[in-house]
């Protein structure tokens, strides 16, 4: 449903059918996620005048497009998912408030997430990993508080 509401939405403005505006948009968050230039690269989810700005793409959703489109698991190196289950764990182990929501605390949490990995001898994907299965159970804890 999600997915087919981002093409929806994408879609209107062209012709009826043309992807076009969707694929080049698309296009520009996996040039951005390769790039390395994580502060537009939020850019492109997150502001609304952005050009690579699609409706209802969200930071969950355009991260994970953006971690498939530009990881790179032998440099250990890219964008990372930031969804509401690592903003939760984020939260409770690093202080670092809301990933999803501001371009300078999602740049915080890549950072910390590389400096756990090269700590703890893994990739950052495998942090990301970590703070996802983390994030549930503290979501819960603190709402039975």
């Amino acid at each position: 449903y999600r997915t087919a509401k981002i093409i929806e939405l994408a879609t209107k403005t062209g012709s009826k059918g043309d992807v076009q505006p969707l694929t080049e948009k698309l296009t520009r968050v996996a040039e951005l996620a390769c790039s390395g230039s994580t502060a537009d690269l939020f850019a492109a989810w997150s502001h609304a005048k952005d050009p690579a700005r699609l409706r209802r793409f969200g930071p969950a959703f355009a991260s994970k497009f953006a971690y498939f489109a530009g990881y790179d698991r032998a440099r250990r190196v890219g964008p990372l998912i930031a969804d509401m289950w690592v903003a939760w764990a984020l939260w409770a182990l690093a202080d670092i408030w809301d990933a999803r929501t501001d371009s300078a605390e999602y740049v915080q949490y890549l950072k910390l997430a590389n400096r756990w990995a090269e700590d703890c001898g893994c990739r950052s994907d495998e942090i990301e990993r970590a703070l996802f299965y983390l994030g549930q159970p503290l979501l819960a804890a603190w709402k039975t508080r």
